[in-house]
């Protein structure tokens, strides 16, 4: 049997973003999260990378768009990159309770 790729069994680094407001009553129910994977001895190449697809002036996710995704997926597609986006649509009785939830623990004092 032979292996296709090299399997990383050492330490990951992971980025994360959320693009959405995460409130109450939020304008567009949709929020986007996107995580990336990556051996740590990778994180400077690749942020390099990153740096100079966008010529050296950091984006916003939201400002991103079609062009962003064309500049972006040859680095997100190495082998040594793992990525997982998922998205959540907020809407209905159960996100409103969760955030009346959410202010209860925020604003009850600890027992500590």
């Amino acid at each position: 049997m032979k292996r296709i790729a090299e399997i990383h069994l050492g330490a990951w680094t992971i980025f994360c973003d959320i693009a959405g407001w995460v409130q109450e009553n939020p304008d567009n129910p949709i929020v986007t999260i996107a995580a990336v994977a990556m051996p740590p001895e990778t994180v400077k190449k690749r942020r390099a990378q990153v740096l100079e697809a966008f010529a050296h002036a950091p984006v916003k996710w939201k400002a991103g768009g079609v062009e962003g995704w064309n500049r972006i997926l040859p680095i997100t597609t190495k082998r040594d990159v793992h990525v997982a986006i998922s998205q959540v649509h907020r809407a209905g009785t159960p996100w409103g309770s969760s955030t009346i939830r959410q202010k209860h623990f925020l604003t009850t004092p600890s027992l500590g």
